[in-house]
């Protein structure tokens, strides 16, 4: 039904797909570079082109594709950029600088939600932020993480369709200007959101942490059709355990914990038949550059090869973070070649 790639580019500056699984179609290529962030539709007009500034100035980049079974229908309604399956969307929206980021974010988060449920997409599957500046202070002294959060957070409780199950996520920083964004729904796909028992669930964070609490779920699972084993979209993760930062300063075990942390929602997912040597993709945010080599190592060795894995050097939503790390299981994702980003 829905299917990645993740692929180093194959020529500097291309946004063009490459080849996708038999039979399949693109629905958006998301270039992570270095450069601005950019939201428009490939030349042809039959998918989506994003842009996300990832990649540091003269580090490669890599091309995340998503794929899906038929021609996607593909246009704009209002500031928001979509394409169509017969039973997934893509939708992806950028928001320009702003001193205060709230009540833009939450603009074009009720656009989404809007459109998603008048063409029947009622089931969030999985959403990735990309924020700039994410741990500075914004023009009201408030985190940029936390404002955006805000405005997240009321554009969820404006649509209770979506508010009562909130998705997998990543809300991470990015090398760029502004916050951009795409996420996943779908139509009638079984689709589970679930907790970690590690972890307290996001939404349910003291105020400590700010005025609105993250809108996410540790992971979603989706099953597309009857029989089929579930895939499952692990959200952002990080070496937290109830709702703190443990092992602050230390990278080696900021890894284990947030390893741990993705073995125990592969655990409850699959009972125990699947488990990290099993995931197919993975994208690892390292916030200091001198870390990036270890954190490639581990998941090399924690992953294991079949799993396609990009690292980015990048902030974090919490200043004592030094690592996050998201993935993917089943068969939503396919291509296992490691990228170097």
């Amino acid at each position: 039904m829905i299917f990645s790639t993740l692929e180093p580019f194959t020529r500097e500056g291309t946004d063009l797909p490459v080849p996708g699984p038999a039979g399949a179609f693109p629905m958006a290529a998301v270039a992570f570079r270095n450069g601005p962030a950019s939201l428009g539709f490939a030349p042809a007009g039959d998918h989506l082109a994003m842009t996300v500034p990832m990649a540091r100035p003269g580090e490669p980049g890599c091309v995340e594709t998503w794929w899906c079974e038929e021609p996607p229908e593909t246009g704009r309604a209002g500031d928001i950029l979509y394409a169509c399956g017969d039973e997934v969307a893509l939708c992806a929206a950028v928001v320009e600088h702003r001193s205060v980021y709230a009540p833009a974010v939450e603009q074009r988060y009720r656009e989404v939600f809007a459109f998603l449920e008048a063409h029947g997409y009622r089931r969030l599957l999985r959403v990735w932020n990309f924020i700039e500046t994410i741990n500075a202070a914004n023009a009201d002294g408030l985190e940029v993480y936390r404002d955006f959060c805000k405005g997240r957070a009321d554009a969820f409780a404006a649509h209770p369709v979506f508010s009562r199950s909130m998705p997998a996520a990543t809300g991470i920083g990015t090398t760029g200007s502004g916050i951009s964004f795409f996420l996943l729904a779908v139509k009638d796909a079984e689709v589970r959101h679930i907790e970690n028992r590690r972890q307290t669930p996001a939404y349910r964070y003291p105020a400590r942490y700010g005025p609105r609490s993250p809108s996410f779920a540790r992971a979603t699972t989706m099953t597309a059709r009857p029989g089929e084993a579930p895939t499952l979209f692990v959200s952002g993760t990080a070496s937290i355990l109830g709702h703190e930062t443990v092992f602050a300063g230390d990278i080696e075990k900021q890894c284990a914990t947030t390893a741990d942390n993705i073995a125990e929602l592969i655990g409850n997912c699959y009972g125990g038949a699947k488990s990290l040597t099993d995931v197919d993709a993975v994208k690892a945010y390292v916030r200091h550059a001198h870390h990036v080599e270890y954190v490639r190592e581990f998941c090399a060795s924690a992953f294991g090869p079949r799993a396609s894995l990009a690292v980015f050097n990048v902030d974090i939503c919490r200043g004592d973070l030094l690592v996050e790390i998201e993935a993917i299981v089943g068969g939503a994702a396919v291509g296992a070649e490691a990228v170097r980003a």
